[in-house]
């Protein structure tokens, strides 16, 4: 039988922290959209928002380019008030941002990699890349290895270039992904790593907090030809 002391004191001590939970970060003017079928096969605009954080995140570090996996967003989130519960529930893996050095040819193979199950929503993975500072375009009607057509570094403040295969990029990508995760094993060739500091929660709720009003939209980052 459960002690409604113990009970009551558990319950006391959890009020902080649930306050925090339900703390308003940010609001949104539009439905950001991360369920499954969407952010594993397709860029979406919660997907460019994450991204954005990261890249945001870690200009100290003067990153490029981010990359995160699509699997690793977990909800969408209705326009409105997003909560600090809500930013926990969308990332809650505890991911740590990675900042490492990537040659353009290992970037490319690792974008060939995102792709690869994009063609086939019954692909259980989560690879699909959520990108920041790129724009990719992919033909899902050539074969895995073979499908990315083209890619441009940049923003819309300084304009794009095409990817050189033989510069470096500093990447922000997830420890997960760093390591090899969903197939991404070209990231682990980067050079000069750095991070592990920030988890791409905290990363996100910063961002948010800096950026209040949300009324992100998809930007054509990630253009996919006979989807």
């Amino acid at each position: 039988m459960e002690d409604a002391a113990i009970a009551a004191k558990v319950a006391e001590l959890g009020k902080p922290m649930e306050a925090i939970r339900k703390a308003v970060v940010a609001k949104t003017t539009v439905d950001l959209v991360g369920d499954r079928d969407n952010v594993r096969f397709s860029e979406t605009n919660l997907g460019d928002l994450v991204a954005d954080s990261m890249l945001w995140a870690t200009r100290d570090d003067k990153t490029q380019v981010a990359v995160t996996n699509g699997g690793g967003i977990r909800i969408s989130i209705k326009a409105g008030d997003i909560t600090q519960e809500q930013v926990l529930t969308l990332l809650p893996f505890g991911n740590f941002l990675v900042q490492l050095d990537l040659t353009g040819a290992d970037l490319l193979a690792a974008l060939e990699n995102g792709v690869s199950q994009a063609h086939d929503k019954s692909l259980s993975g989560g690879r699909f890349p959520q990108v920041a500072g790129m724009k990719i375009t992919a033909d899902l009607s050539k074969p895995v290895g073979q499908r990315v057509q083209s890619v441009e570094v940049g923003n819309a403040q300084t304009g794009f270039k095409p990817l050189d295969r033989t510069a470096t990029y500093r990447i922000v990508t997830i420890d997960f992904m760093q390591t090899g995760g969903d197939g991404y094993t070209a990231f682990a060739k980067g050079k000069n790593v750095a991070g592990l500091v920030m988890t791409n929660d905290e990363a996100f709720a910063d961002y948010l907090k800096a950026n209040p009003v949300v009324s992100s939209k998809v930007e054509g980052r990630v253009n996919l030809l006979n989807a």
